[in-house]
This record gives C-alpha cells, sequence and structure tokens, in this order.
C-alpha cells in the first residue's frame, strides 16, 4: 500500500486583516502577473538567501537576484521553469500535515486570541505544489530571516539549521522531525495550484457553526470564480473538509463537510442573530436573492462579509438595496458611531459613497411603514453630532467629507424638502 501523501494547508485571516479576495483571485488566476502579490515583507533584499533545490534534493546558498542584476552578474538557473513556475501561485508560507500517520500539527492562528474562534483556510495534495522551503518553525520567512550579509554567514546558518534539524529535505523528513516535536509548528514556503478534480478543499480549521458557515461562503466564491474562468467545465464542485482533532487519535484524515452538514448549520444560523448575516451573504453569492426587511445591523454585517469576500459581491449587493434600507443604513452608521466602532464607521463610510455614486438622491429618500417621514439625511447628521459630542475629530472630518459630496450630488429641489 502506497503512503498517503499527507496535505499542503494554511489558514487565510478572516479579521480585519482578511486578505481571502487577494488571495484566491491569484489562486485561480497565477498566470496574470497582475495578480501575483508578495506574502513576504517587501524591503532591499541582502546579497545571500537559502533555498531547497528540487534537483538536487538539498539546501543551498545562492545570490538574491536583485542583488544579481544591481552587480552585473548572469542569473543562475531558476528552481523551475518560467511556465511550471506561474501555473502556481507565488511562493508563500503554508504547512504539512498528515493525519494517516497521526501528524495532525498545529496550525498558524490557533494560538492567537483575536484570531483562533474564525479560521478557515485551504489544503492542497503536495503533487500540486512546488517547493522552496520546508522546516520545523524558527521564526518565520515573513521578515525574510533567511537573507544575509555574506555568503559565510548564510552557509553557518544553514549547517547549524541542517545539524538541528530544523531544515528537512523533503515532506518525510519534515514529518518525523515533526513528531519530535510536537509543540512547535511546521514551515514550508510552497506554490499553489488549485486542482479541480476534488484533491483541494476549503478547510474549516476551528470546528465551530460561524468558521463552518464561512467555509461554505469561501467555498461559494471560489467555485463561481473557477465556472467563470472554467465556463465549458461542468459540474464544478469545491470541497469543504475540517482539519481533525490534533486530540482525538481516531480522526485519521481531515474530514468531509458535506452538503446535508451544510444545511444543517444554516438552518441553524436563521435562529441565531449573531449568525443570520453569513445565511444572507450565501444565498446572495448563490442566487443572489435578499431578505426583505433587514435591520440595519444585519444590513451592515452582510455587506462587511461580502465586501472582504470580493468588491464585486459587495456592489453587486448594494444594487439590491432599496430606498427603504438606505434609510436603515444610515441608522446603521448612527449606531457605529454612537458604538465608537472604528471598523463599521470605516466600512459604512465606504458603503454609504458608494451607493451615492449610483443613485446620488437616494440620501433624501424617506422610510416607509412605522418611520415613514424619518429620511437617512437625519440620521447622518446625528451621527455627526454624536461624532462632535465624543470628540473625535478623525470620525467628524469623514462624516462632513461624505455629507458635502453628497450634498452636492443631490437635487437641489429633494433637499429643500428635508
Amino acid at each position: 500500500m502506497s503512503r498517503h501523501p499527507g496535505y499542503i494547508f494554511k489558514t487565510v485571516r478572516a479579521d480585519k486583516d482578511d486578505y481571502w479576495e487577494k488571495f484566491v483571485t491569484e489562486l485561480v488566476e497565477p498566470e496574470e502577473p497582475k495578480h501575483r502579490f508578495e506574502k513576504r515583507m517587501e524591503r532591499d533584499r541582502l546579497p545571500y538567501t537559502i533555498r531547497l533545490n528540487p534537483k538536487t534534493k538539498k539546501y543551498e546558498v545562492v545570490e538574491t537576484e536583485s542583488v544579481k542584476k544591481k552587480l552585473g552578474h548572469k542569473k543562475s538557473n531558476p528552481l523551475y521553469p518560467s511556465a511550471e513556475k506561474m501555473s502556481v501561485s507565488k511562493h508563500q508560507s503554508t504547512s504539512y500535515a498528515n493525519p494517516s500517520k497521526g501528524f495532525k500539527p498545529s496550525y498558524f492562528g490557533w494560538g492567537k486570541a483575536s484570531r483562533n474562534e474564525l479560521l478557515v483556510g485551504v489544503s492542497f495534495n503536495p503533487d500540486d505544489c512546488l517547493f522552496w522551503l520546508m522546516m520545523l518553525y524558527d521564526g518565520g520567512t515573513h521578515g525574510r530571516q533567511k537573507d544575509f550579509q555574506t555568503r559565510e554567514t548564510a552557509q553557518a546558518y544553514l549547517d547549524k539549521q541542517l545539524t538541528g534539524g530544523i531544515f528537512c529535505e523533503s515532506l518525510e523528513q519534515l514529518e518525523i522531525a515533526g513528531r519530535k516535536n510536537p509543540k512547535k509548528y511546521n514551515e514550508v514556503l510552497a506554490g499553489l495550484k488549485w486542482n479541480m478534480g476534488g484533491s483541494s478543499a476549503v478547510v474549516v480549521f476551528s470546528d465551530n457553526l460561524e468558521s463552518r458557515l464561512l467555509a461554505q461562503l469561501r467555498a461559494l466564491d471560489l467555485k463561481k470564480r473557477l465556472a467563470a474562468k472554467y465556463p465549458d467545465k461542468k459540474p464544478i464542485t469545491v470541497p469543504i473538509s475540517i482539519y481533525p482533532d490534533v486530540t482525538d487519535s481516531s480522526q485519521t484524515d481531515f474530514m468531509p463537510y458535506d452538503d446535508d452538514q451544510q444545511k444543517k448549520d444554516r438552518d441553524e444560523a436563521k435562529s441565531d442573530p449573531d449568525a443570520l448575516c453569513y445565511v444572507e451573504a450565501i444565498d446572495f453569492v448563490h442566487a443572489g436573492t435578499i431578505t426583505e426587511n433587514k435591520s440595519p445591523a444585519h444590513l451592515l454585517q452582510t455587506y462587511i462579509l461580502l465586501e472582504k469576500l470580493g468588491k464585486k459581491h459587495a456592489k453587486d449587493y448594494l444594487l439590491k438595496i432599496n430606498c427603504n434600507d438606505f434609510y436603515f443604513l444610515m441608522g446603521a452608521f448612527h449606531h457605529a458611531i454612537c458604538r465608537d466602532s472604528s471598523e463599521s464607521v470605516d466600512q459604512l463610510m465606504t458603503l454609504i459613497s458608494d451607493m451615492c455614486l449610483d443613485y446620488p438622491n437616494i440620501l433624501c429618500s424617506a422610510a416607509t411603514g412605522p418611520d415613514a417621514g424619518e429620511n437617512g439625511f437625519y440620521f447622518l447628521i446625528l451621527a455627526l453630532f454624536h461624532a462632535a459630542l465624543k470628540n473625535s475629530s478623525e470620525n467628524v472630518k469623514k462624516i462632513v467629507d461624505v455629507v458635502l459630496k453628497l450634498i452636492e450630488k443631490c437635487d437641489p429641489a429633494a433637499l429643500a424638502a428635508l
């Protein structure tokens, strides 16, 4: 029986530094240079760096390309041919697991109180990846700690890491080293390629309702992007799995999260005010439908989810919002100011500005139903009043700028009727 290859995996942040849209855009179209972005710290490179050569299966110290160009040296043979390199994402930090062998290392983000309750990412078959580095975590690659001023210091560091079992020359070696150091992360610098055959998946790392719903939302987004790129490939499926419990020895693989389980979670979320926005976002991405009579908080939460998922989703959602919804939106803006929620204020400022570019007179629209007669402008001015009371000069300036822009765009007759 052949050895299970294991999985290359990574978490993709879902906090204020969420970068899913950039990540998935590059993943689907890695061949497009405009989508490829640097995940490590951008700074002037030092002259020497360390890499794993896939041909020799050995590490080597090499000059960095920027230094070669500066010194007029010829470029060395690249690790991979250009076409092969452009078929995967720009190399980035990932990890390796092989649950079938009991190797279930910790994943990045699990120890961060601000992130560990909402962790979703992706996994790949190692055969669909290209590799630049495999190691037990020793400070990471983001800050380019593997760059050095001289060849001698780079070689000395490399020798030390090899002797100490930190650098590994194969995934099998990494698994062995990881077993000896169960509390350590492992890090693999890898270029990633999505496999349409089912061996790639969206992964739930924090197994709770919100993470599972976010996984559904991201899987839908990825499916739509793949369908747009490959219109002749049907059906397109994006599997979702759950990372195995590191404390449960009976879990020897990533666990499938099937359609029935997904529907059960959506049904549960419909009765949970904090999770309802996920159902709205999922329904919108799937079928373009929205729920009528939304509360201000629900409207805002759904928009923020869609804006993080992709700007096109957020813009399409705006086109579905009617005048009565805009009145509620202004109410949400007022509440965000009162709570001094800076993230919500910034999101709403963007949303309001975007809406008014398409519907300049919407500011003057009044609510219907029990709030008939009041309008969005009333709440906008109320938000400005409370921002001034809180002495939030930054928010006051933001609101004044938006008010002036909106007034400039509004029909004078509509403004006179306020």
